[in-house]
């Protein structure tokens, strides 16, 4: 799975989770450290943390942190982890330490931990709930940070199995933001947007979590509908909504969590591939490819195809889905240098067009996302 990701897309990337030990060394499960030295050849200005803690401890961790970041272990703690962060040539830590869990020795924790993170250069972030703050901490608490991940998703879930419907709706991503810039008066620019690449499956009892990936490997068309009868989760429409949205409103996109991704044979209809496309086109509605032949200027409704080299006699274009069904050939003048295509009787996809010459073809991909 890990070999599958386009870690050429990602900025940071968080290798969860690591918890203190019995003798409070920072210890992580699995075979990171393949993962940072793979992910770090691909891209080597990828910025790899460590995110310690997380939402489901077990008691047994729960007191560990407990113990270690009171007053009497916190600087020993410390120094066990910039020691972790310096073995394994990390670039900072992730503190995602939740609920229950956040109590009065967590800002005092942070914040030596932040002043030791710093001399040395590390990143230091957080990850919080979309519209809380928790009682133990005030806005200052927050400053530690070089950014915060906030975590607009678990609306819905198994602990409401009868509250049905999206757990992480357009809405609350927009409330979510504008709660922590103006509630917690964290700037816009250190707010990063959590999205989910999984859903709730509420047809089951107890209700169940369900990557994005095996719904798209099910039903390569439910990635662009945000419920398939009672599994809501979030689409690529609604993935490029929220990435416009924190394009202009906040400081990145998160994603929660990568292993629940379309990759491989299903990599079309990566969420990651579109948070990245949506924030590389600016201003652009529909991020289509710019070939040397033609460029392709798309909208719900119509392709517009622009000719922009030298076409040979006898050129035509055919138009096909992904799998390559349903052709359809579309001819033009020579002398055409606009065609445009009605697109009003096709579904939401990923759709090739391929211009066809003598002895060559170019074919690029284009996506419709709305209805």
């Amino acid at each position: 799975m890990a070999e599958s990701i386009e870690v050429e897309k990602l900025t940071h990337l968080n290798i969860a989770f690591a918890h203190p030990n019995s003798i409070g060394d920072l210890v992580c499960a699995g075979n990171y450290q393949n993962i940072i030295q793979r992910v770090r050849s691909k891209n080597p200005d990828l910025k790899v943390m460590i995110s310690v803690a997380g939402g489901g401890l077990t008691q047994n961790q729960k007191l560990l942190w407990k113990k270690y970041m009171s007053a009497e272990y916190r600087s020993g703690f410390i120094s066990n982890i910039i020691r972790f962060l310096r073995s394994n040539d990390l670039d900072g830590v992730d503190m995602d330490l939740e609920w229950n869990d956040v109590d009065t020795t967590y800002a005092p924790f942070t914040r030596e931990l932040s002043d030791s993170l710093r001399i040395y250069g590390y990143i230091f972030s957080a990850a919080f709930p979309a519209m809380k703050r928790y009682s133990v901490l005030e806005n200052k608490d927050f400053e530690v940070f070089d950014f915060i991940n906030i975590m607009a998703y678990d609306n819905a879930g198994p602990w409401r199995p009868n509250d049905v419907g999206q757990h992480s709706s357009l809405d609350l991503a927009r409330r979510a933001i504008n709660f922590w810039n103006t509630i917690c008066e964290v700037p816009r620019d250190r707010i990063v947007l959590g999205i989910p690449c999984y859903g709730y499956d509420f047809n089951c009892r107890p209700v169940k979590g369900k990557p994005y990936s095996s719904m798209v490997s099910c039903d390569r068309f439910l990635a662009f509908e945000d419920k398939s009868d009672l599994t809501f989760y979030n689409s690529i429409p609604t993935i490029v909504e929220k990435s416009k949205l924190a394009r202009e409103s906040c400081g990145g996109i998160m994603l929660w969590e990568l292993g629940q991704d379309a990759v491989a044979e299903y990599g079309d209809y990566s969420l990651l591939h579109f948070v990245f496309a949506t924030f590389i086109e600016n201003e652009r509605e529909e991020f289509v490819p710019r070939s040397k032949r033609f460029r392709l200027d798309n909208t719900p409704q119509n392709l517009e195809i622009t000719i922009t080299g030298a076409i040979q006699e006898g050129a035509y274009f055919v138009l096909q889905d992904l799998d390559g069904a349903n052709p359809r050939i579309i001819h033009f003048s020579s002398w055409s240098s606009k065609i445009s295509v009605s697109m009003d009787d096709y579904v939401n996809g990923i759709y090739l067009l391929t211009l066809i010459e003598p002895h060559k073809s170019t074919t690029e991909k284009f996506i419709k996302i709305r209805s």
